[in-house]
C-alpha cells in the first residue's frame, strides 16, 4: 500500500468542467472524459490517460504535470467506508509506482472506480 502522505497523492474534491489548459494538453484523437478539482489544481481522466496537474511554489509559477497512460495501470484497489463521510480512496498500481487518489465527499467513489475499470480494461 502506498503512503497517502507521499507526493503521489491527489485529493479529488469535486467534479469540474475541464479547464482550457486541460484540453490543450490532449493529443489528436484523445478526449477528456471528466475532470476533478484538487487542492492545488486538477485531475483529468481522458480516453487515453490520467493527467494530474499541480501548481507549486509560492507564486504558483512551477507546475508539475503527471501523465499516466491507462495501459501503464497494472491494477487498482478501491476502499470505501460505510458512507461518503467515512472517506474513500483508490490506489492505482502503475509501472512507474503507485498513485493514490483520495475521494472527497462530493465525489462518488463507485463512479470513479467504474471509470478506471472502463479505461484500463477497454485498452487491454
Amino acid at each position: 500500500m502506498s503512503n497517502p502522505e507521499s507526493d503521489a497523492t491527489w485529493v479529488l474534491l469535486r467534479e469540474i468542467t475541464p479547464p482550457p489548459e486541460a484540453n490543450a494538453c490532449l493529443v489528436a484523437g484523445e478526449t477528456g472524459i471528466v475532470a476533478f478539482a484538487t487542492a492545488n489544481d486538477w485531475v483529468l481522466f481522458s480516453s487515453h490517460r490520467l493527467v494530474l496537474r499541480q501548481v507549486r511554489g509560492l507564486r504558483g509559477k512551477k507546475v508539475r504535470t503527471t501523465s499516466v497512460p491507462w495501459t501503464a495501470v497494472a491494477g487498482w484497489s478501491t476502499a470505501t467506508g460505510k458512507n461518503r463521510l467515512d472517506g474513500a480512496h483508490i490506489e492505482l498500481t502503475t509501472h512507474g509506482g503507485p498513485l493514490f487518489l483520495e475521494i472527497g465527499n462530493a465525489v462518488d467513489p463507485v463512479a470513479v472506480d467504474r471509470l478506471v475499470a472502463d479505461r484500463v480494461l477497454r485498452l487491454r
